[in-house]
């Protein structure tokens, strides 16, 4: 399956894929939410379900930190309360 996210339409990793199928699965409409583990969530899952499907997500993503802007986070944090 690829992705009409990317300019290149790379591949969308399986899990994403699984997570797209499950939501047409379960027919959810638009502004549905669906709610998993970490064995199908992603920040790109997330995004390909908004995106595609206009479909909320929860997911519990462990130490994938690629998409997220934990440095920036940290700063702002730090820069909110010092101690």
């Amino acid at each position: 399956m690829l992705s009409p996210l990317s300019g290149e339409n790379e591949n969308i990793m399986e899990h994403t894929t699984e997570s797209l199928w499950q939501v047409e699965g379960a027919n959810l409409v638009e502004g549905g939410c669906v709610d998993g583990g970490t064995w199908f969530g992603s920040i790109p899952a997330s995004v390909e379900l908004m995106q595609q499907k206009k479909i909320y997500s929860t997911f519990i993503i462990k130490n994938n930190k690629q998409y997220f802007p934990m440095e920036v986070l940290q700063t702002v944090l730090l820069a909110l309360d010092p101690d």
